[in-house]
């Protein structure tokens, strides 16, 4: 008998031990991109180049709103998210205004899109532009 109260003894702590392991914290969903990502990713896509490549204009770009959707598994082929991969997607909806000024003439194009962004295979925050609906005025 003497042998079976060590072993009885580790199965004890076993026991107790793997339940404290067990009840560790689960991982926390990944962070979703910043507001200052969302506008900035949001602003060289809709201003592009066109203020390097026409510098007598002047260009202005806004965001009004930015509403963010739960988080949820990307799609390749709907979402745009690299394939087999598995990879968050973060739903946002906006509001933006990009202006144009020459010559005084002014043209607002009001967006109001929706898109999803997610990190690519570089680890890069991008988006893919879900539905969009613009009105320009002059």
């Amino acid at each position: 008998m003497p042998r079976s109260r060590p072993v009885l003894v580790a199965l004890v702590c076993l026991l107790v031990a793997v339940p404290f392991a067990s009840a560790a914290k689960p991982a926390r969903a990944p962070a979703g991109p910043t507001q200052a990502v969302i506008v900035k990713l949001l602003k060289a896509h809709y201003l592009g180049d066109d203020p390097v490549n026409y510098p007598s204009a002047t260009y202005t770009y806004v965001v009004h709103s930015v509403a963010r959707a739960s988080a949820r598994l990307g799609n390749h082929f709907a979402d745009g998210t690299p394939p087999n991969k598995k990879t968050t997607v973060y739903p946002v909806h906006a509001t933006s205004t990009r202006t144009v000024e020459y010559d005084g003439s002014r043209t607002m194009t009001n967006y109001d899109a929706k898109y999803v962004f997610f990190k690519d295979e570089f680890h890069e925050w991008t988006f893919v532009i879900k539905s969009e609906h613009s009105t320009i005025t002059h």
